[in-house]
């Protein structure tokens, strides 16, 4: 499916008004599309600028906000009107924001009633009811669920984050096992502390990564990218999740060298 429709001024496209916005994006990250798309309900306005489907940048004009915190300003945009052109695009030196976990982020604070531009928010508070500003979301209640999501080709698989202490690695014995060679026989560990998660190398030898930043320990919450060896997963609070939940094994192409 092709997100144009009709061209108007300066190469422009008219995208899809049958699609949601979410539902272009991913059309858009599908066909690995290369351009810019404009967004904006006559409130506000914004920009998402993606180089083979995958997002580089992102701006909220109104906001004034740009990385992640763009992109889900953007997102959380109601009634939007979408226009896309095909141009060049850079690539980020600081590495892409992968569209699963931007849709994800942008769906949670959509059901929590965000609505991030000044022009959207009710008289009297940062957020809707009083809520806190962009940026200071606090972080998914203990009564939900957080899970790993892992994901390859199109398919996924959603493991629970539920227990005290959760152990990631190839062998059996593990909470989560992933039978790829990159992964280490105990690869890491993720103890949750009411609404914390600490994740924890366990002296894997492939590395264990969040955001693309190698850690020996760090801090997680719904939205980052992790990467276990070659495995890649996303932190996902389960109820904003579950209609898209699939359940066979996931593991990203072109494993490293065999772990420990």
């Amino acid at each position: 499916m092709d997100p144009r429709t009709e061209v108007t001024d300066g190469g422009w496209f008219a995208a899809a008004s049958f699609l949601s916005l979410p539902e272009l994006i991913q059309t858009i990250a599908l066909g690995r599309k290369t351009g810019q798309l404009a967004v904006t309900n006559g409130r506000c306005t914004g920009a998402l600028w993606f180089r083979d489907g995958e997002i580089q940048r992102a701006r909220c004009e109104t906001q004034g906000k740009e990385g992640l915190e763009g992109a889900v300003c953007v997102l959380c945009m109601s009634g939007a009107a979408t226009k896309f052109r095909p141009v060049s695009v850079d690539r980020n030196p600081a590495g892409g924001m992968p569209t699963i976990a931007v849709l994800l982020e942008a769906a949670r604070r959509t059901d929590e009633g965000w609505r991030l531009c000044e022009s959207e928010r009710p008289a009297g508070g940062g957020g809707v009811g009083g809520g806190p500003a962009l940026g200071t979301a606090p972080p998914a209640p203990p009564s939900k669920t957080r899970c790993l999501v892992f994901e390859f080709e199109n398919k996924r698989r959603m493991e629970g984050l539920h227990r005290p202490l959760t152990v990631v690695g190839r062998d059996e014995s593990c909470e989560i096992s992933l039978p790829a060679l990159s992964v280490s026989r105990r690869h890491a560990e993720i103890r949750a502390n009411g609404p914390i998660l600490d994740l924890r190398d366990l002296g894997s030898r492939n590395g264990t990564f969040v955001n693309g930043a190698k850690i020996a320990g760090a801090r997680i919450d719904p939205g980052d990218e992790i990467v276990f060896g070659d495995v890649r997963a996303f932190v996902v609070v389960a109820e904003e999740f579950e209609a898209h939940r699939q359940t066979e094994p996931v593991l990203r192409p072109g494993h490293a060298r065999p772990g420990r």
